[in-house]
């Protein structure tokens, strides 16, 4: 997400608008806001060395759940 903010900010060569080609379409845009607004506010970080991966409520900071990934 940090790299498509950039290219927003930064524009170049319309690297933006290919990585988004819903730009083009105001109704398809207009569409795609909410699904922003519902999604839910969790963060997944890896554990490194341990196979794990921990889901972060970022309201909060606390760790909701730890899921196993394997090696």
């Amino acid at each position: 997400m940090a790299a498509a903010l950039k290219h927003l900010i930064v524009p170049r060569h319309g690297i933006f608008r290919r990585m988004l080609p819903l730009m083009k379409s105001p109704l398809a845009l207009a569409l795609l806001v909410p699904c922003f607004a519902l999604a839910a506010p969790f963060a997944y970080v890896s554990n490194e060395g341990s196979g794990t991966v921990s889901v972060v409520d970022t309201a909060t900071g606390t760790v909701v759940d730890t899921l196993e990934t394997g090696a």
